[in-house]
């Protein structure tokens, strides 16, 4: 004897969102565990609950070689190339992550053997769904979406208020707007050697130009940032991030916004 059930649903109370866009297969450090001898430390299970930082740790069966992506749904993945940090040697993987907002996060781990041809690509090792419930030093979502970078900073350009506390002031150019007719445009900063600077550029209303970035150390008290490969005139938003370069401290913070008004080509 059979019997059917039929199941009538007449409208959601609540609207259910996508999980991050990661890589097909498995929640969880099981499939590395299995590809790769890669035992979890830290994470057995697929689902973490996070607040500001993050770090996934891996005991090694052999000398691996790492690549770390963090995902979000609506956020372009360069945003946060500046924001997870894969440390490794033969013996151990140590994953940090800083989350600039609050949100749920996929992260990616990929790895290949150390002594695999150099032409060989990463194969995805395993994936964490990761939900963040608070984050202290938030950056703003609308800069992490680049719907529109302009309107997103209106009222937060110049120095922000961490930049002093990480010991920072601007060497070259003070004032948040810049005018310039020039391909290349060099930004000095003084910055103590244990801060870390990172820089993201946007051209009005959202293209990604973080390619046309190069942030240098000049020295233990200076660093250097180079706009450069600008072709067309327009508005472009230069976001300037640090953080204390600590086993602590992976979360960056916002410390300077430009508004650099181009007329190359003009």
């Amino acid at each position: 004897m059979f019997y059917f059930l039929q199941i009538v649903c007449h409208g959601m109370e609540d609207k259910m969102f996508p999980l991050p866009n990661c890589a097909p297969g498995e929640w969880g450090p099981k499939k590395a565990h299995r590809q790769f001898m890669m035992t979890p430390v830290s994470h057995q299970k697929g689902v973490i609950s996070a607040e500001n930082n993050l770090k996934v740790k891996f005991t090694l069966g052999m000398p691996l070689v790492f690549l770390a992506k963090l995902k979000m749904n609506e956020v372009d993945d360069k945003f946060f190339q500046d924001f997870v940090d894969a440390q490794f040697d033969d013996d151990h993987l140590r994953v940090k992550v800083g989350f600039p907002t609050e949100g749920q996060y996929g992260l990616d781990i990929y790895a290949k053997p150390k002594d695999a041809p150099a032409d060989q690509p990463l194969a995805h090792a395993c994936k964490y769904l990761i939900n963040v419930t608070n984050v202290t030093n938030q950056i703003g979502f609308g800069l992490a979406k680049i719907e529109n970078a302009i309107e997103a900073c209106m009222g937060c350009w110049g120095p922000q208020k961490t930049l002093g506390l990480l010991g920072m002031t601007p060497l070259s150019h003070p004032d948040w707007k810049v005018k310039s007719n020039a391909r290349v445009i060099m930004m000095r900063f003084q910055a103590p050697a244990d801060v870390v600077v990172s820089a993201h550029l946007v051209k009005e209303p959202e293209d990604d130009y973080k390619e046309h970035l190069l942030v240098q150390r000049e020295s233990e008290e200076a660093v250097k940032v180079l706009v450069q490969g600008i072709t067309k005139p327009g508005n472009y938003m230069l976001m300037m991030f640090a953080r204390a370069d600590s086993e602590d401290s992976t979360v960056y913070n916002n410390v300077f916004n430009y508004l650099i008004k181009s007329t190359v080509g003009q």
